[in-house]
């Protein structure tokens, strides 16, 4: 159940459908427009009674300092870029 309020939150805010199983491409513009919408609570509906909600509350208001994103092997042997 929490993940699929996480998963429409996100489709929400990206504008389309996240079907189960979906893969999401982040680029540089779509990670900190997430990073915002999560640190200003508009994509936290899930969050409330999770136990990790207080450790993500304190990562986002740090802002994100020293997270990382680990590279994907793609079906075609591309490598994902990191962001920060």
């Amino acid at each position: 159940m929490r993940d699929d309020v996480a998963a429409q939150d996100v489709a929400d805010l990206l504008g389309r459908p996240l079907p189960a199983g979906a893969r999401l491409e982040l680029d540089a513009s779509t990670l900190a427009r997430m990073r915002k919408a999560f640190s200003s609570g508009l994509t936290r509906k899930a969050c409330p009674g999770c136990e990790w909600f207080e450790l993500c509350g304190v990562v986002a208001a740090e802002g994100f300092r020293g997270t990382r994103f680990r590279p994907l092997m793609s079906k075609f042997g591309r490598r994902a870029a990191y962001f920060r």
